[in-house]
């Protein structure tokens, strides 16, 4: 990460920072996408925060802002896969 840095202090600031930015859990999705209305493709991108809506199957369902991370199209299915974070 910072390999040239030699200072004690800098990096006991640097992991204490670390520590501090990564101490809440966090929640992330995989979820694979189709190119449909009303989510094609071309109208969200990696940054963006999208609204999923899974419906109740058995386990209660899921609906949430989260924000999309990753992904990467899959031209042999024509799908998308995307990582998301709950915002």
């Amino acid at each position: 990460m910072y390999s040239d840095t030699s200072v004690q202090s800098t990096l006991d600031e640097t992991a204490a920072n670390e520590l501090e930015e990564s101490k809440a859990p966090v929640n992330l999705l995989t979820l694979e996408a189709v190119d449909l209305a009303p989510a094609a493709f071309s109208e969200y991108d990696v940054g963006d925060s999208i609204q999923v809506k899974l419906q109740t199957y058995g386990f209660g369902g899921y609906e949430h802002q989260v924000r999309l991370m990753t992904r990467e199209y899959k031209p042999a299915t024509g799908s998308c896969s995307l990582v998301v974070e709950e915002d």
